[in-house]
């Protein structure tokens, strides 16, 4: 997705990774904050025939009826991520990546070793 120049969106791009790996399973971790949006996304429906949906937990609030809702809604595989409550999203990241604030602790060691060697989102 680097490459392209249009606007890409989750459920081409598992359309595509399904074409080329057809008999692979494919996972998608997205926060419970995202899944409460799922249903407005592009196509949610191509999203969790392609995947399975893996939820990680935001805030101090129990996500266990979001996901059956969102099951039930999506007939969808939908898996919450039993790990400790971080409130940081993906783009608070990219801010403090921005920004020249240290984002250690906040992601595995190779993660942000891979971030920082690759100079990515600076």
């Amino acid at each position: 997705e680097i490459g392209k120049t249009a606007p890409t969106y989750t459920a081409k791009t598992l359309i595509e990774l399904k074409a080329i790996n057809h008999d692979t399973e494919y996972y998608f971790i997205i926060g419970a904050d995202s899944l409460k949006s799922l249903v407005n996304w592009y196509r949610p429906d191509i999203i969790v025939k392609n995947c399975v949906l893996l939820v990680y937990p935001r805030g101090g609030t129990d996500d266990s009826e979001l996901i059956r809702r969102r099951r039930r809604e999506l007939n969808a595989d939908i898996r919450p991520i039993n790990a400790p409550r971080l409130d940081i999203s993906s783009t608070e990241l990219r801010e403090r990546v921005r920004a020249g604030k240290s984002i250690r602790y906040f992601v595995p060691d190779d993660v942000y070793k891979f971030i920082r060697e690759n100079k990515i989102y600076g």
